[in-house]
């Protein structure tokens, strides 16, 4: 087992909320601590080397869409604007691992086009060969109508920004393997090796929290030229839902020659969830039932001594007011080569 903490360099945050994270990924580290022998068993094995380095580009993206639960065409999707991340990644097979990342300057244009958004991200992965245990925290400041074009007719080429509007994303997953041929290490971490093919069913359990805002009040969340279709709640400004769910899914790996690698991984439940919208007059309240969504696909190689290969991986939440439905996804693109020492 590898623990993997990945940190991009934050633009501003809350220090309560860091704190909080924090404290609880030292909390997990403590089972991270034991170490784990060296072993080769079935279609597994573990490399003898253990240090792992592993620089990476990473293509995150997060949107916010808003839409009318009766007419599915009035559609308002938010989007943060920012460049992709490079890294490094350092980790011991046993014992931990921690990454850290920054991101570049945008371009004139993209910036004047659709403004400059600000990213804090913190995220604790804790993958056993049958057992995952992740935490994650994110937080974006500064975002824009991906679909101004679709809402106005007459903004056709420009965007819609609001550069004061705040997201915050949290979530606690578990994820538990029912058989022993699939290893969530072996695709998620690269600290052990899956040798032969083989899949397994999975049951995932997710606990989750989202919240945005525009604090200034100046632009709220649904834009101007679209507000007469969402009714009653097109002046809201703010928003907060919680969710707890628990579903299952399937990961399967497929080997081929020696080293290589393609796995796919999907995950799928119901949700039980809460929160309001909220305007300068009134909340609007929900307790209903959502949904969670995450997918996972990577191919590459796995070798004793060299790792490189692709990763995507997705996730959706989808809460319900009872004019709007509001749905978030964070997805990231990475490409990484790494060397055991």
């Amino acid at each position: 087992m590898n623990p993997e903490v990945r940190v991009t360099k934050p633009s501003s945050s809350r220090a309560q909320h860091q704190s909080i994270w924090f404290c609880l990924s030292a909390l997990m580290s403590l089972f991270a601590l034991t170490p784990t022998p060296a072993y080769s068993e079935g279609g597994f094995d573990q490399p003898s080397r253990r240090l792992l380095l592993k620089p990476f580009i990473e293509i995150p993206g997060q949107s916010l869409e808003f839409t009318n639960s009766i007419d599915k065409s009035a559609k308002v999707r938010w989007t943060p604007n920012y460049r992709a991340k490079t890294g490094i990644s350092i980790s011991y097979a046993g014992i931990g691992g921690f990454s850290v990342s920054g991101m570049s300057e945008l371009a004139k244009e993209s910036a004047d086009l659709k403004g400059v958004s600000r990213i804090t991200d913190y995220r604790f992965r804790f993958p056993w060969r049958r057992f995952m245990l992740s935490l994650a925290y994110q937080k974006n400041l500064g975002f824009y109508v991906d679909n101004t074009g679709a809402i106005d007719s007459s903004l056709i080429g420009q965007y819609i920004k609001n550069p004061d509007m705040q997201m915050e994303t949290k979530s606690l997953m578990a994820i538990f393997v029912a058989n022993p041929d699939f290893s969530l290490s072996a695709f998620l971490d690269h600290s052990e090796r899956q040798t032969r093919s083989g899949g397994s069913w999975l049951i995932v359990g997710k606990i989750a929290e989202a919240s945005f805002r525009d604090p200034t009040q100046n632009f709220g969340l649904i834009p101007s030229a679209i507000r007469p279709r969402f009714q009653p709640e097109s002046l809201v400004h703010e928003g907060q839902f919680r969710s707890v769910g628990i579903g299952g899914g399937y990961g399967h790996t497929v080997t081929f020659g020696k080293l290589g690698y393609a796995t796919a991984m999907g995950l799928l439940g119901p949700a039980a969830q809460n929160g309001k919208l909220s305007d300068s007059t009134q909340d609007f309240t929900s307790s209903s039932t959502g949904a969670l969504l995450n997918v996972d696909l990577g191919i590459g190689a796995n070798g004793e001594i060299h790792v490189f290969g692709m990763h995507l991986s997705a996730e959706a939440s989808i809460y319900k007011t009872a004019a709007t439905e509001v749905s978030t996804t964070l997805t990231s693109l990475s490409l990484f080569y790494a060397h055991r020492l």
